[in-house]
């Protein structure tokens, strides 16, 4: 009788009751996916890489100079261009996916316990680096094919389908636009209690340096970099809600406003990621 009964419970009279927590307990394997959906594409975009690389270090191609043995593209700066750019990429995915589910795990070590407070930040966060991750992987990949010329469009480059499992991820699971938008609202929910001087989660703290110090005057370090893209973001952000009360203040209810204001909202999920 007690099992699969930790979030909901049949009762003998075939009532179905939900525990106050149920809500956000789904919010687990949603996530859990997605998590994996981002290790999957920084695997398969490195393998691409892989395949663009050692067959540019051994396809040969025009004479630079007269009288010259033909050098390997490999050598070209522009072919260079395109697949250092797919390399940093694979690496950084792999890197952010580590991060996700380190993070993954202490989430659900805290509903473990009866916490669900960091679930809704970890929901977007999940979201938007699902959205973000499969649409870059997918157009580096198709980068990595182009630049095996006609042989990357062959079936024995493996490419065409590494090309075509990527590009589906970018729908399921969740698509792009409508993944950028649950962001997005977490993103609105975290400016209205930065507005207030409520406490942030982490990932959105800079809203209240924002807030305190308002424009982030150019610095060209490192960290500089950093707090220029913090300002960047909330900037983006800030014109999202003013779009919307303004749009309020015309008569339109809340929904339409903010279907009114999607497009701004995805560039501002965008930026943030």
């Amino acid at each position: 009788m007690n099992m699969m009964m930790k979030n909901a419970q049949i009762l003998k009279d075939g009532t179905y009751v939900k525990l106050d927590r149920h809500g956000k307990m789904t919010y687990g394997t949603m996530v859990f996916i997605r998590v994996m959906v981002v290790n999957e594409v920084a695997f398969n975009l490195a393998k691409a890489a892989t395949i663009a690389v050692r067959y540019s270090a051994v396809r040969r191609q025009s004479e630079k100079k007269p009288g010259e043995p033909e050098p390997q593209i490999l050598d070209y700066v522009t072919q260079q261009h395109k697949l250092f750019i797919c390399i940093a990429t694979a690496h950084a995915l792999q890197l952010t996916s580590d991060w996700l589910w380190r993070t993954f795990s202490g989430v659900v070590t805290d509903i473990k316990h009866g916490k669900t407070d960091s679930l809704p930040e970890f929901h977007a966060l999940s979201s938007c680096l699902k959205a973000i991750s499969t649409s870059d992987a997918a157009l580096l990949i198709e980068q990595c094919r182009h630049s095996c010329g006609g042989h990357g469009y062959m079936m024995s480059s493996n490419l065409p389908l590494i090309y075509s499992f990527v590009t589906a991820t970018r729908t399921y699971e969740g698509d792009y636009t409508v993944l950028l938008l649950q962001t997005a609202r977490f993103l609105i929910k975290a400016w209205e209690q930065a507005e207030a001087g409520k406490p942030l989660t982490p990932t959105v703290s800079y809203l209240t340096k924002y807030f305190k110090d308002g424009r982030v005057p150019w610095d060209s370090t490192s960290e500089g970099i950093v707090n220029a893209a913090y300002g960047v973001a909330a900037g983006k952000i800030s014109a999202c809600v003013k779009s919307i009360r303004n749009r309020v203040k015309t008569g339109l209810s809340y929904e339409d406003a903010w279907d009114l204001t999607t497009v701004q909202l995805v560039a501002a999920a965008e930026v943030i990621t």
